[in-house]
């Protein structure tokens, strides 16, 4: 019987470029293009035979700003490089919701308002999900790869309905929101997201 992973994407992109740029892997987000994703999820979950959902957002080009059309047209670029990769390894690539520009915080020094990227409707999607799987029980046992606690309504709606979730932390950010709802904690190191790293890459 398979176990199925639920991934906030951007989020997890978000953890995994924050580890290898700090430990100086790799020197942007760009720079990810390959990661053991499978074998990642099977080490900390001790568990094979999984099926893997990973949410993200419609990523599209934004023209109303020469620089956020430059950016944008960048990371469409890598996105569809992800997407691959991910998808070749047997993982389901779900698009959901789309990506918003917004202004950042005002810099107290200069002044200036930077552009910011920010995603709409992916926790929605991944939310519902959930709780459609638990409710059809489709899934009474489910790993969910994500600090959000947005997610908790439907965490909560999952486990009164007979589920059990797997909360997957980053072991120096774990969520005490979700701990205290799940079944039970699973937490990775820096450590091993490298080796999955290199494994991928490996020449």
């Amino acid at each position: 019987m398979s176990f199925d992973v639920y991934i906030d994407g951007e989020n997890f992109v978000h953890r995994l470029c924050d580890i290898l740029i700090k430990q100086k892997v790799i020197k942007n987000r760009t720079d990810l293009k390959k990661f053991d994703i499978v074998g990642f999820l099977e080490a900390v979950l001790d568990k094979t035979d999984l099926n893997i959902l990973y949410y993200t957002t419609q990523l599209r080009v934004i023209k109303t700003d020469k620089e956020l059309q430059k950016f944008s047209e960048k990371m469409v670029k890598w996105n569809a490089y992800w997407a691959a990769w991910l998808t070749s390894q047997g993982v389901k690539y779900i698009k959901s919701g789309n990506l918003k520009v917004r202004d950042s915080h005002r810099c107290r020094k200069c002044g200036n308002v930077d552009k910011v990227f920010q995603e709409k409707g992916v926790d929605v999607r991944l939310a519902t999900d959930i709780v459609i799987a638990s409710l059809n029980q489709k899934s009474s046992s489910i790993a969910l790869l994500s600090s959000d606690t947005d997610l908790l309504p439907a965490v909560k709606s999952s486990i009164n309905s007979g589920g059990k979730i797997t909360y997957i932390a980053y072991e120096n950010q774990v969520s005490r929101g979700l701990v205290a709802e799940v079944s039970s904690l699973k937490t990775f190191s820096n450590e091993e997201i490298i080796d999955s790293y290199k494994k991928a890459n490996k020449k």
